[in-house]
């Protein structure tokens, strides 16, 4: 299964430690979308065709899948979806990724955790200018 990261999951240490059979494949971004916050935590909202969201895709295992489920609270605070990305040298391509349900409320990211994803960011070298446009989402 092809997953797409775009939060916290792009730093590659603690995504390796948590998902050990994931293969980190490549950059990708999910156009019409835009990364804000919600109870503290990021997820994807549809935005207008201009927006972007940047991550990275992974090919994850069975395993790896319910690891990432018991981490984002599946089914209860994320669920599944499938997204179109377009991953670096591979064109558009379909991918899991995890959507916040969104009678959560918006909310500024957690301490700490912004950070992780500007390291994730760095991992993929992202380019961090949309990310800190996130803030104001």
């Amino acid at each position: 299964m092809i997953y797409f990261a775009y939060g916290s999951n792009l730093h590659l240490e603690q995504m390796l430690r948590r998902c050990p059979d994931a293969e980190p494949l490549t950059q990708a971004i999910l156009h019409g979308y835009r990364l804000t916050y919600r109870r503290g935590v990021a997820t994807v909202e549809k935005a207008d065709k201009k927006d972007r969201v940047y991550g990275a895709l992974y090919r994850i295992s069975k395993r790896d899948l319910k690891a990432l489920d018991r981490y984002e609270g599946y089914p209860n605070l994320y669920y599944r979806d499938t997204v179109q990305v377009e991953a670096r040298g591979m064109g558009k391509i379909h991918a899991m990724t995890y959507k916040m349900h969104k009678h959560f409320e918006v909310s500024p990211p957690r301490a700490g955790y912004y950070e992780i994803i500007q390291e994730g960011y760095r991992n993929w070298g992202l380019p961090t200018d949309s990310l800190e446009m996130s803030l104001e989402n």
